[in-house]
């Protein structure tokens, strides 16, 4: 039997788990960090006009305790992170608001000195950042944390670029995951450093944010057939069958019914969320009512050619899914690899006629 797959994929090792991504066709827009009762950053559980969090010191000396900021970067600062006793600094939260309701990617942008063709980066600066407080991923170039997920800026589509390298100097983004706008809320991004020498800090520039099509809005198939389901969308440019891609996102007609997004409208697909030594976290929008003639499954393989389905074996390597609760039209995912360990594991979606 033939089975479709989402031109996407999970690269994963014993440490990271790398993925490439079925983008929106969205833009990142850059959100710069600033303080102050008219900016968007404070420590988290104060107040955006309380600045005792920020020593007005912009050296560049070790400060225990409090945030600097130096003049550097997009906006003309940045705030830095630097302490021998790790952790001591606060946390920040920095608001995202004035954004319509719907469904977004979340970046965060950070700073690392680096050779200038980013080979090198003796400094092993770095970044804490997550969207629960408390619940924080360390990501660094080459220092402490995850290695895998954090990309240069400079690679990155904005709607309108921000500084990305200045002499050795070096942004980075890393996608922290995505985000819900509801009634006008606002975004809420937790930053924090992580530091192990005299030499390592943090240098938070700011935030962005990547508009995706809201799950709220994906369409249910009402237990209809999948030709039903695709027949009742007018205007599609490209084909309608089952493993064709109307709106050439990557994503294929099949999986648009899986996923309940809009196969004539450009979608995410998989989006990574966390990593561990053996496991790995990854999300999707999921349709409340698939096509009634329908199956869905979750494959992986070790070259990107040669796909095992959940729970198989090959050459000594089993790897298990696990499907979470969904909420709000997305589902996370956990995988789960045993037995003999890999270099790197691709995972797809695939979707075929019962």
């Amino acid at each position: 039997m033939k089975r479709y797959s989402v031109n996407f994929s999970i690269v994963a090792s014993i440490l990271a788990v790398f993925c490439a991504l079925a983008h929106s066709n969205a833009q990142i827009v850059y959100v710069d960090a600033a303080e102050g009762a008219s900016g968007n950053t404070f420590a988290t559980g104060g107040a955006l006009a309380d600045t005792g969090w920020l020593n007005p010191d912009r050296g560049a000396d070790s400060d225990d305790g409090q945030w600097k900021k130096r003049a550097f970067a997009n906006g003309g600062t940045i705030f830095q992170s630097r302490t021998e006793r790790a952790g001591k600094q606060s946390e920040l939260t920095t608001h995202i608001s004035g954004l319509a309701d719907g469904w977004y990617n979340i970046w965060v942008f950070f700073w690392d000195a680096s050779s200038s063709d980013q080979s090198v980066s003796p400094n092993q600066w770095n970044i804490s950042t997550g969207l629960a407080s408390g619940s924080l991923n360390t990501y660094s170039f080459d220092g402490l944390g995850d290695k895998a997920t954090l990309v240069a800026a400079s690679t990155l589509s904005f709607a309108a670029v921000p500084m990305v390298k200045d002499g050795d100097r070096i942004m980075y983004g890393v996608n922290i995951g995505q985000a819900t706008v509801s009634g006008g809320s606002a975004i809420k991004v937790f930053i924090n450093g992580l530091h192990t020498g005299s030499d390592d800090r943090t240098w938070y520039d700011g935030v962005g944010y990547e508009a995706l099509q809201n799950p709220n809005d994906t369409v249910t198939s009402k237990g209809v057939t999948f030709s039903d389901w695709i027949s009742s969308f007018t205007g599609l440019s490209g084909s309608r069958a089952l493993n064709a891609d109307a709106d050439a996102d990557g994503i294929q007609n099949g999986i648009e019914n899986y996923f309940g997004t809009h196969p004539g409208k450009p979608s995410q697909g998989l989006t990574i969320v966390n990593v561990s030594s053996n496991t790995f976290t990854f999300t999707h929008p999921l349709n409340n009512s698939p096509a009634s003639d329908l199956t869905a499954l979750y494959r992986w393989s070790k070259d990107g050619t040669d796909f095992y389905v959940d729970g198989a074996s090959h050459q000594g390597t089993t790897v298990n899914f696990s499907q979470g609760n969904p909420l709000n039209g997305v589902v996370n995912v956990t995988g789960n690899i045993k037995g003999t360990m890999i270099d790197r594991l691709f995972v797809d979606v695939a979707v075929m006629p019962k």
